[in-house]
């Protein structure tokens, strides 16, 4: 979990810094990074977790009962824990999230460089 902030807000901060070179609030572009990458953090997480508890997400589905729900959800926690190829795919793809907004700030035009036309 602490891994997880803390890449929130360290890439964060570096597209804040690469925002605030090309002449664009720093602070908006930070807070565009880190909800995109838990975006995508979520989206990973349901993916891998889709893809692995494929056969038992549909019993969940057809279930009302209560006490199998909270076993499901503690088996969920047990294997991230005991398999930390999960937790990896769940970084990539925050680290994607992180990527797509580095991409978008890099395509935008310097403010910071007047054009001059011809």
């Amino acid at each position: 979990m602490y891994l997880v902030l803390f890449l929130l807000i360290y890439l964060g901060y570096k597209n804040s810094v690469r925002a605030r070179a090309k002449g664009y609030k720093s602070w908006t572009w930070g807070v565009i990074t880190a909800l995109t990458m838990f975006g995508t953090y979520i989206a990973g997480s349901m993916v891998v977790i889709g893809f692995y508890f494929r056969d038992r997400l549909e019993l969940l589905a057809e279930s009302d009962d209560e006490q199998y729900k909270q076993q499901f959800q503690a088996e969920i926690m047990d294997a991230i824990q005991k398999q930390p190829l999960l937790f990896v795919l769940m970084m990539m793809f925050m680290i994607g999230g992180y990527l797509i907004i580095r991409f978008v700030l890099e395509k935008k035009e310097d403010k910071t460089t007047k054009s001059i036309p011809e």
